[in-house]
């Protein structure tokens, strides 16, 4: 999984020149037709949280309910 450091992160914040991006992402990642096991909806995660970061978000959300 890739990760920034939450200290380059802070920084960015603080410099008060730069938007913090926090991507959202859905309950969808755990629907599915059929059953899956916890470490398949884990790596779905982790799938969309490298497709935040690729797409150049500072951290995601994760919205459920």
């Amino acid at each position: 999984m890739k990760t920034k450091g939450i200290a380059q992160a802070t920084k960015k914040l603080l410099s008060k020149e730069y938007v913090f991006i926090v991507a959202e992402i859905g309950k969808n990642f755990i629907q599915t037709e059929e059953e899956q096991s916890v470490s398949e909806y884990l790596t779905n995660a982790r799938k969309l949280v490298d497709a935040a970061v690729d797409a150049g978000c500072d951290a995601v959300k994760f919205q459920t309910h």
